[in-house]
């Protein structure tokens, strides 16, 4: 009897590898990245996105209160409509580029202008924006 209820918590615990490897993968189809922190799947209420929190607890990532965000000297953020805004002039390291068709991404590089963090951000607010690049953005 013991070895049949060992089998069956291994296979459990096999399915649950399993499932959670594949939705790491359904994440990433569905537009979320793999640096997505459970504190911003808080604040999709705020802009109605109730039907997607479920999707986001389940990909997002618990947030290490002290864990050290790294800075980048330079963003890139690329949007389909032209965004005007003091806040904006104060990021000397952020790039625009308006591209018809894009999806609206942040990308930071590093010091060889390579591409080390991309995040979709088609439904964030401006405020939203901001606040991410100024938390990772070096002044």
């Amino acid at each position: 009897m013991l070895g049949l209820v060992r089998f069956f918590a291994c296979y459990y615990l096999t399915c649950l590898v399993n499932v959670y490897g594949a939705d790491r993968s359904s994440c990433q189809q569905v537009g979320f990245t793999s640096q997505l922190k459970c504190g911003s799947c808080n604040e999709l209420k705020r802009f109605k996105l109730d039907k997607i929190e479920k999707d986001c607890f389940e990909c997002c990532e618990t947030e290490d209160a002290h864990r050290v965000i790294k800075k980048y000297s330079k963003a890139d953020l690329v949007v389909l409509t032209f965004i005007s805004s003091k806040e904006r002039k104060k990021l000397t390291g952020l790039q625009l580029n308006y591209m018809k068709g894009a999806r609206p991404t942040i990308r930071f590089f590093n010091e060889a202008d390579v591409v080390e963090e991309s995040h979709g951000i088609e439904t964030w607010d401006n405020e939203t924006i901001f606040e991410f690049l100024y938390e990772r953005l070096e002044l």
